[in-house]
């Protein structure tokens, strides 16, 4: 090893990038907090470790000689690889890594769900996500088992024994074959009341229970031809005109985007 290795350290190193950067002894040791006799006398040392002229002294500063500019430079390059190492190995600890199971609403999913994974594997390629499409009651279920790490599902009161943060309030909408209008003016509940509806079936989870709440404040029973837990299913029924439906815009936004369903 050359023996000047061993009289060379990082301090040395930042001291004389300090001093090129301030183009003065005097500026640099009031940067760096220490005595300017000090300072030059430490980079005295370095010039004759090196047995190189690294800076030109004059009444008004330092300039670097030619030698001095590349030493500079290469001074640069040690601390700033040095300050890159210290801070990835203090990092380690704190990267974001391993297998992330998460649960979504077949609705919701439809809205976000390449997006997000999209935005893992590009900011956090050292995560695989494994992405579930479900119901309410069987995303509950899996978290409860452990199977899921995460899951955004339908309020519910059986769902208490979960710790949850509200993300999404969305507005029920009825929903019909499409009558060249998409987006279509609040049509009144009691016409509502006298239509056909095919909804969700009745599970501790589903959003059913919402729908009925509004009729029973009425008084009166919704019209139900069909009962279904497959979003798919329902969009098809309520395309081909044979009922409509009460459901959030999650579930039915891309069949209104593509002039096949109505909703007020």
């Amino acid at each position: 090893m050359d023996p000047v290795i061993n009289r060379l350290d990082l301090k040395t190193l930042w001291y004389y990038i300090c001093v090129v950067e301030a183009g003065s002894l005097s500026r640099a040791a009031i940067r760096l907090h220490i005595a300017q006799p000090a300072l030059g006398n430490r980079i005295l040392q370095l010039e004759q470790s090196l047995n190189v002229q690294l800076l030109n002294r004059g009444p008004y500063g330092v300039v670097s000689t030619k030698e001095g500019q590349a030493f500079y430079e290469a001074a640069k390059r040690i601390v700033r690889d040095v300050q890159t190492a210290a801070n990835d190995v203090r990092s380690m600890d704190k990267l974001v890594a391993g297998q992330v199971k998460l649960g979504s609403l077949v609705s919701s999913a439809r809205m976000f769900s390449a997006d997000l994974v999209l935005k893992v594997i590009r900011d956090h390629p050292d995560i695989r996500l494994s992405f579930l499409s479900a119901s309410s009651a069987e995303i509950h279920r899996r978290l409860v088992a452990g199977e899921l790490d995460l899951g955004l599902m339908f309020r519910n009161a059986e769902a208490d024994n979960l710790l949850g943060t509200p993300l999404i309030r969305e507005e029920m909408l009825f929903a019909r074959a499409a009558t060249g209008n998409p987006i279509e003016e609040s049509i009144p509940f009691d016409e509502v009341m006298k239509m056909p509806l095919v909804l969700t079936v009745h599970t501790a989870f589903s959003m059913r229970h919402v729908v009925e709440k509004a009729f029973n404040l009425r008084g009166v029973a919704p019209t139900v031809v069909a009962e279904l837990d497959c979003p798919s299913t329902m969009e098809t029924l309520v395309k081909s005109g044979v009922a409509s439906t009460i459901v959030p815009w999650s579930a039915i936004h891309l069949a209104v985007e593509r002039g096949e369903i109505s909703v007020s």
